[in-house]
């Protein structure tokens, strides 16, 4: 999983302990070339971390690429209150996978939760 462990290899202190937890909790999503991942105004309920391809994040004139191991949808998700997506994000090329919430969910009353018993 090259996204995740890039991710992992750069910003944990054990990747090797949280990376088992997140293959237990996370969940991989295939898109296709041009497919919404989420659209500006849904409510922000989860955030990814990009395994393989490229996503565009943001339409017109301010866009951003995102390649593996870089997350996507994590400013919308961490706000407090009724987080919104403020902007689009879309597959670019065909097969990316993104790695999804990885065990982290919000609740409503912006109190962040991990499922799962955590690193041992």
């Amino acid at each position: 999983m090259k996204g995740l462990d890039t991710f992992l290899n750069r910003y944990a202190r054990t990747p090797h302990l949280l990376r088992a937890n997140l293959m237990q909790a996370g969940r991989i999503h295939r898109f296709n070339d041009e497919e919404v991942i989420c659209r500006a105004g849904e409510l922000a309920e989860n955030f990814w971390i990009v395994e393989r391809g490229t996503v565009t994040v943001g339409d017109g004139a301010k866009v951003v690429k995102r390649h593996p191991g870089q997350l996507i949808g994590e400013m919308a998700f961490f706000r407090t209150g009724d987080a919104v997506r403020t902007t689009a994000m879309k597959a670019d090329g065909t097969y990316d996978k993104l790695f999804d919430k990885f065990g982290i969910t919000k609740a409503p009353e912006s109190v962040f939760t991990i499922r799962g018993p955590g690193p041992k």
